[in-house]
């Protein structure tokens, strides 16, 4: 529904083949319904399968530490109906009839359904992590949300009226995606048994990838291709999300072309949505949030090289180094 299946990514996975499978099984389960109203949106929900990154970064950061287990797959599928929970709930937020080339429950069924819906994942969330009977998981996953909840509302209630700092942005993107990465990361060394300080350096790689990986989100959405993204183009500008590519674009700026630019935001016009595509690129916003990104994928790249070489650690590398240059 949200992310269409990427084959490709088998390249990631060719060591936690089975790790993956026990994953797979376990979250078609947790997508059973448990009443006959729940059918259709369950389906629509799994019709589509996304790229499983988050559980992929849980299994992989096992093997940091140990040897990955098949036998914490419920913890991954926690993390994958937390991820899919918060799209449902983005897409009310932003209005958005289709994702990734699929219509969105909003679309279909209504805000109310769609935040209901939305809950209904939180819960089930809540339960897996109280069935696990390991108040560290359930923690860091309360941890999780609460920050998510704290970036939406903060983003909600400024606005773009002075628009944000850099500061501001990347406090804004740990609270609403990198905390989900971190989390990933974090609970798989947990699961391996990892020290405290091994539990450190892998909340870091979450958090720094997770931050690159939003930075080349906001790139991908004013250079990458409608038909690949499965959404328009600036839709980003549309919302009246101030991103790092403008953010850095605008440090250049003088008053009156700053005035400018937030004016458009406001408008969010088509005419006003090409000005403002057009103002970051001239202003070679793009490339510095790509730059941006790089330096934290840099950071990434050291920690995972702290850890003991195996085949864990180079399918994180290679990982890493895909979502600095993806495309979708």
């Amino acid at each position: 529904m949200y992310l269409s299946a990427d084959t490709s990514f088998s390249r990631f996975t060719h060591s936690i083949h089975e790790e993956i499978a026990a994953f797979e099984k376990a979250y078609s389960e947790q997508l059973q319904p448990e009443a006959p109203f729940l059918g259709e949106l369950i389906s629509h929900i799994g019709k589509g399968r996304g790229k499983r990154l988050r559980p992929i970064l849980f299994f992989l950061s096992q093997g940091l530490v140990s040897r990955p287990s098949v036998g914490t797959a419920r913890i991954a599928v926690l993390l994958e109906l937390l991820h899919t929970a918060t799209l449902i709930h983005d897409d009310v937020l932003d209005n958005s009839s289709d994702r990734r080339g699929f219509p969105t429950l909003n679309a279909l069924w209504g805000e109310r359904v769609s935040i209901l819906m939305g809950d209904y994942l939180f819960a089930k969330v809540l339960q897996l992590g109280v069935d696990t009977d390991r108040p560290e998981i359930l923690r860091i996953i309360a941890r999780a949300v609460k920050d998510m909840g704290r970036g939406e509302l903060w983003q909600t209630l400024k606005g773009n009226d002075e628009g944000l700092t850099p500061e501001e942005y990347y406090d804004l993107i740990r609270d609403k995606t990198a905390g989900l990465f971190s989390a990933a990361c974090e609970l798989g060394g947990i699961a391996a048994g990892a020290d405290p300080d091994q539990i450190e350096r892998l909340r870091l790689i979450g958090e720094g990838f997770g931050l690159a990986f939003q930075i080349r989100d906001d790139v991908l959405d004013l250079t990458g291709i409608e038909e690949r993204l499965g959404k328009p183009v600036g839709q980003d500008v549309t919302n009246g999300k101030m991103t790092l590519p403008c953010i850095l674009a605008l440090q250049d700026a003088d008053e009156d072309e700053r005035g400018i630019i937030m004016d458009h935001f406001k408008k969010a016009s088509n005419e006003s949505v090409r000005c403002i595509v057009q103002f970051i690129k001239e202003r070679e916003g793009v490339e510095k949030a790509q730059e941006e990104a790089r330096r934290w994928i840099a950071g990434v790249n050291d920690r995972i090289e702290s850890f003991s070489p195996s085949v864990y650690r180079e399918s994180l590398k290679e990982l890493v180094l895909f979502g600095l240059r993806r495309r979708e």
